[in-house]
């Protein structure tokens, strides 16, 4: 009897270390700020992007006019990429557009020079229906290694 109470004691620390490990793992969480919301960028498909230089950043924005095919564009908002690097989240065409997409974001986490920004899961609690395309841009302090994503990444 001693030892199924020593072994379930075990498996209690070692699931509460786990937890602790995969926070920790994450790094620090660094300080961000949404670029804009784009709504009416019209990228069909969930996915994630990463800027890292001008030239990208622009050829990106010109590619997806934003007043409904009237050859409209707004301009590529400023980014100093020398310092900074831009991340983006596409949910792809959605039937609602009542959701607060800054809060699909938990953090952005550093560790040594890897990157994470944690998505939030979607929840839908909204009657508004309409077709949007939602999507999010965050710039944080230049990232010189890897960018990655982890939690409710749309398109996986």
């Amino acid at each position: 009897m001693p030892y199924v109470v020593l072994i379930a004691l075990s498996l209690f620390f070692a699931s509460c270390d786990q937890s602790e490990n995969s926070v920790a793992d994450n790094g620090d969480p660094i300080a961000y700020e949404i670029v804009n919301h784009p709504y009416s960028l019209r990228v069909e498909s969930g996915g994630t992007l990463v800027f890292r230089d001008w030239n990208t950043w622009y050829e990106f924005w010109g590619a997806h006019p934003e007043c409904g095919g009237e050859g409209c564009v707004n301009p590529a908002p400023y980014v100093d990429f020398e310092n900074e690097t831009v991340a983006a989240i596409f949910w792809g065409m959605e039937g609602t557009g009542c959701h607060d997409y800054a809060a699909r974001l938990n953090a952005v986490f550093r560790f040594e020079n890897q990157t994470t920004l944690d998505v939030a899961p979607v929840t839908d609690s909204c009657a508004f229906r309409v077709i949007s395309y939602p999507a999010l841009f965050v710039r944080f302090a230049r990232a010189n290694g890897p960018v990655s994503f982890s939690g409710s990444v749309p398109g996986r």
